[in-house]
């Protein structure tokens, strides 16, 4: 019977190792995840921060319909004309087509890349009818932002529609962007950034 018991306690005393073994790999584990998890969003914010100021010569369109054997310099160019721009296709650094269709423009200078977006508002009464397509699109023009900026500024958008629906016009909060940077604009005038969805439910 000593020797059964002792056996028995000498596999518990194992299991029990064991067990603290284990409890002492998955704490390093979770701590290792952990660690490995704050890295990656370091170093997304720093790919975003990055891809952010080298978009800060770009405007995006949309509302140019896609056809064969276009030229988007040409195309940017004829949509600034109709806008009232005084800089012209030589002041286009590039231009192209995005996945979703819309067109990102990069230009050589700043003063052209503001001043075009400066007169976004004369587009609108101004369709891609205009530009001699078959197909009816009204044309816009917004800052470019990176993808999680762009994500995260729908989302904020959606946000306002509920929050703004009953409130009277001088009550209402605002959004914009600013340097690529999202801006809260509140009904007393002041700003504040907004860098995720809890930053907004904390401002709001």
């Amino acid at each position: 019977m000593q020797n059964q018991y002792d056996k028995q306690r000498d596999i518990n005393d194992t299991l029990i190792s064991a067990q603290s073994a284990l409890r002492e790999q998955n704490e390093q584990l979770s701590n290792e995840i952990q660690a490995l998890r704050q890295g990656l969003r370091v170093e997304s914010a720093m790919r975003d921060n990055l891809e952010n100021h080298d978009r800060k010569m770009n405007l995006d369109f949309s509302g140019l319909p896609i056809k064969d054997k276009e030229e988007p310099v040409k195309l940017i160019a004829k949509v600034m004309r109709l806008a009232g721009s005084t800089f012209s296709a030589a002041d286009v650094d590039v231009a192209h087509r995005k996945r979703a269709g819309g067109m990102i423009v990069r230009f050589k200078t700043r003063q052209a890349r503001d001043e075009v977006f400066s007169k976004r508002f004369n587009l609108k009464n101004i369709t891609s009818l205009d530009l001699g397509f078959s197909e009816k699109h009204f044309i816009y023009v917004n800052k470019s932002l990176t993808f999680d900026r762009s994500v995260l500024m729908k989302q904020v958008r959606d946000q306002l529609r509920t929050f703004n629906r009953d409130k009277a016009q001088d009550q209402r909060a605002k959004v914009k962007t600013e340097g690529g940077v999202i801006k809260l604009k509140l009904h007393d005038g002041g700003y504040r950034k907004v860098n995720s969805l809890n930053d907004l439910t904390s401002i709001l």
